[in-house]
């Protein structure tokens, strides 16, 4: 800190007075404990001190308590460390006597204060609150111990103690001053002006979300804010001037109409705004530039490089996703193109299809489709609301995608739950330069993205078939079958007019129970129940009731597994096995499922393997 000579002199006579008043008003008063040791030399509790006041040889300061921040009085308050304050105070607290050499010892071993250096102490310092205070002064150190001589206020005993307040002290004033351009409340920010030559930009935290004010609104993207507010947080003052930050700004390029750069900050609980302006390079320092800020009691300088990251756009700090919602939390989702339709549900069980095919949905499948859609970003500013109508190209031909939230839980109160948040989206179908419009219903708002991540989106496809956004063997689960292997009681292999079957006792062995005479294959079982047990499509053929069967080879002629289960009498699943698609798989569909699937021809060999050994001749 740069402090002018009369302010200096006026300090420590102030200081001088504060040591006279508090050190030479009284004695010890009589306590029992006194004289104890390790009994804490300060008793003053910390949540009660508002004001430490520090007079040493080469600096005297004071710092009060203000709305939760430490201010550095003087000629030109400034805020002060609070980190170093902190531990000021933690060493105050933790401050213990290890021994009391009392007037009494003095006199007896022919000592005085200058014998201890308290004649002139080092530092003095003084902690006060609304209802009393309590002093503090350092002298020499001990010679053994790492200890240090002190003189407590109203005492007239020497306490040898140890060096921990006394080295939180710092060795000149600076040391007491916050280096952070920003206040430690920044965090708690509210509200961010941010003004420069390349325009204007308001930042406001509303419900929890940081929105764009000015020059328009609409969200902002939260981890800008977030990156924005740590750049703060982190700007350091690479050196204080001589200057005023009252006065004097002219020169330094720091006028309210000459700033390259100025920022005003806010908060709630009664926070004052605070302003930082950023002016002319440095003169022979072209890295740095200096610095006004309205809290701090001196201009200062900063990296330039520092200030120019908070020099930010409304382009820069915009969130540019064409939807905000959180993937967790949607619960319904709705695809449309003309009367084409898919419906997806979340479930305590997982995704559901509902539209056209009430069937367990690919949570992969579903997941990435979400994850695409809310990563979806625009190119360039938003527009609207629209007044003139839609625009071509989203109308019927557009493609809808409808988002809900999760339902509201109820809290245990007589509210009612808050309505679920909605998002509803039409893609248009025509391009210009590149670019496809989007228009979000709820607000009329349109935005514009890339024809790659359009085409990314509603498109898409499966091994060897063309899928898009709207088929939905896109978002089913390819688990053909969902069977505990462990529940299988019972296994019937149904081909070429013959049937075999085995079962499994309580003690897990199986036994043929036909043809009569056959044993149970314990190696084909076990290849069967591996199969059951991981059956996945490679894809889905078709959905709907399948009018001829013939072509899939899954009529009379098909190979059928039935699936007995334990625990659920009556309870039966079978997979009919047919005929080869042509390409690297076998078709294969599950009785009671208008579904045609294709399963690898590995799987297909299993399901179809005999179960029995043929009984001898």
């Amino acid at each position: 800190m740069t402090w002018k000579p009369t302010a200096w002199l006026a300090a420590a006579v102030c200081a001088t007075g504060l040591f006279i008043l508090v050190f030479e008003r009284g004695t010890e008063s009589a306590r029992p404990d006194a004289l104890s040791p390790e009994r804490p030399v300060l008793r003053l509790p910390r949540e009660q001190i508002n004001r430490v006041s520090i007079r040493a040889n080469r600096y005297a300061a004071d710092c009060v308590l203000r709305r939760n921040t430490w201010m550095l009085t003087g000629d030109r308050e400034t805020r002060a460390d609070g980190g170093r304050m902190n531990r000021i105070l933690d060493a105050a607290g933790n401050l213990r006597q290890r021994d009391v050499i009392t007037p009494a010892l003095q006199r007896q071993r022919g000592l005085t204060l200058a014998s201890f250096g308290l004649d002139s102490p080092r530092w003095v310092c003084v902690f006060s609150g609304e209802q009393a205070q309590e002093g503090i002064a350092f002298g020499a150190d001990a010679p053994l111990g790492g200890g240090v001589y002190a003189l407590l206020a109203g005492s007239s005993n020497v306490v040898e103690t140890g060096r921990e307040l006394a080295d939180a002290i710092p060795g000149e004033a600076n040391g007491l001053r916050d280096e952070s351009v920003f206040p430690a409340w920044l965090p708690g920010a509210t509200k961010i002006e941010i003004k420069h030559a390349g325009g204007f930009v308001q930042l406001a935290l509303r419900n929890g979300e940081w929105r764009l004010q000015q020059p328009r609104d609409e969200r902002a993207d939260a981890a800008r804010i977030e990156r924005l507010i740590r750049g703060m947080e982190d700007m350091k003052v690479a050196s204080f001037t001589a200057a005023s930050s009252s006065g004097e700004t002219l020169a330094y390029g720091l006028g309210a109409d000459e700033a390259a750069l100025q920022l005003t900050v806010s908060a709630d609980a009664g926070k004052e705004s605070l302003t930082a302006a950023f002016g002319k390079p440095v003169q022979d320092n072209s890295a740095a530039v200096y610095a006004r800020v309205s809290d701090l009691g001196a201009i200062c300088t900063v990296r330039k490089s520092e200030a120019g990251a908070l020099s930010v756009t409304a382009d820069d700090v915009a969130d540019r996703r064409i939807c905000d919602a959180e993937p967790a939390s949607i619960g319904g989702l709705r695809l449309q193109r003309g009367e084409q339709k898919v419906s997806l549900e979340r479930t305590a069980g997982g995704w559901m299809l509902s539209d056209p095919i009430r069937y367990r949905a690919d949570t992969m499948a579903v997941s990435s489709l979400l994850k695409g859609l809310c990563g979806l970003q625009r190119v360039g500013p938003q527009e609207g609301p629209l007044t003139n109508g839609v625009p071509p190209g989203l109308r019927e031909e557009a493609s809808r995608i409808a988002l809900s939230e999760c339902a509201a839980v109820p809290a245990e109160t007589n509210l009612p739950a808050a309505p679920a948040r909605t998002w509803t989206f039409a893609i248009g179908t025509n391009a210009v330069r590149d670019l496809v419009p989007v228009l979000r219903e709820e607000g009329a708002v349109l935005s514009r993205i890339r024809r790659r991540d359009a085409a990314r989106l509603l498109g898409g496809a499966a091994p060897g078939e063309p899928l898009d956004f709207l088929d939905p063997r896109r978002y089913m689960d390819p688990q053909i079958l969902d069977v505990a292997v462990n529940s299988i009681r019972r296994l019937t292999l149904t081909a070429d007019g013959s049937e075999q079957t085995v079962t499994r006792d309580a003690a897990g062995n199986w036994a043929a129970d036909s043809p009569p005479g056959a044993a149970a294959a314990a190696e084909a079982i076990a290849a069967v129940l591996n199969a059951v047990g991981n059956l996945r499509a490679l894809r889905i053929k078709s959905l709907g009731v399948v009018s001829d069967p013939g072509p899939y080879g899954l009529g009379e002629s098909a190979k059928r597994l039935t699936i007995g289960l334990t625990g659920t009498a009556g309870i039966q699943k079978t997979v009919a096995v047919g005929a080869p698609d042509g390409s690297d798989g076998v078709y294969a569909r599950v009785q009671g499922q208008d579904v045609v699937f294709v399963i690898s021809r590995e799987t297909a060999a299993a399901l179809a393997r005999g179960l029995v050994v043929a009984p001898p001749p």
